[in-house]
């Protein structure tokens, strides 16, 4: 059935954004979780968890390492939401984040630099 102005809100979400995180506990504790920063799954979703639609779709997609950015754009939610939930799912264990720092990198700059400069 088409809501007003023929539009069919499809089988997804139909909760308003700011509706998916209300009392969530990460709203008092939200560290700044950057929009590339790498989340994995530490499990699957099971029968009979007590998640969220939108918190069994990030599991299921972070069985790879997946940014924020790509978890909000895969999930068609704004980044702020998406990052929210994210930091919920840390806290819970259900999420962890990669480590992206590693020695070295400076070096790999500074090579890819040089490399555009000589282009």
């Amino acid at each position: 059935m088409s809501g007003p102005g023929g539009f069919d809100p499809g089988p997804g979400r139909l909760l308003r954004p700011f509706a998916v995180v209300a009392n969530s506990p990460g709203r008092i504790r939200t560290p700044r979780l950057d929009l590339a920063a790498l989340l994995v799954a530490t499990r699957t979703p099971r029968h009979g968890d007590e998640l969220r639609p939108e918190q069994e779709q990030i599991l299921r997609l972070c069985a790879t390492p997946r940014s924020v950015a790509e978890l909000a754009a895969a999930l068609a939610m704004p980044t702020n939401l998406t990052r929210l939930l994210a930091v919920d799912m840390l806290a819970t264990g259900s999420l962890r984040q990669c480590d992206t720092s590693y020695e070295g990198k400076d070096v790999i700059l500074a090579a890819v630099l040089e490399g555009l400069r000589a282009l």
